[in-house]
């Protein structure tokens, strides 16, 4: 089965998004305030890598958590200003 780099790349942005919704909801739990984005690249490798890494290979896979964890800081950002 084939699916199309814009598939996933969409289904990447998806996946972060969602990120840093649910460790936004998680890390504010209990009335503590959100800062910083609290992860990194590697963190959104080993996202990737549990969602979709056995289809992928290495050098589709980089570019895909790239767009994961700019889609999570964008969320966590947004939501982080409005609250």
């Amino acid at each position: 089965m084939h699916i199309d780099r814009a598939e996933l790349e969409h289904v990447a942005r998806s996946i972060g998004e969602r990120w840093g919704r649910n460790l936004k909801a998680r890390h504010t739990t209990g009335g503590r305030k959100a800062g910083a984005w609290p992860c990194g690249l590697e963190d959104a490798r080993c996202l990737i890598d549990e969602l979709l890494g056995a289809r992928l290979n290495d050098e589709l896979r980089e570019p895909l958590a790239l767009i994961a964890e700019r889609s999570a800081r964008r969320a966590w950002s947004v939501l982080v200003s409005a609250s």
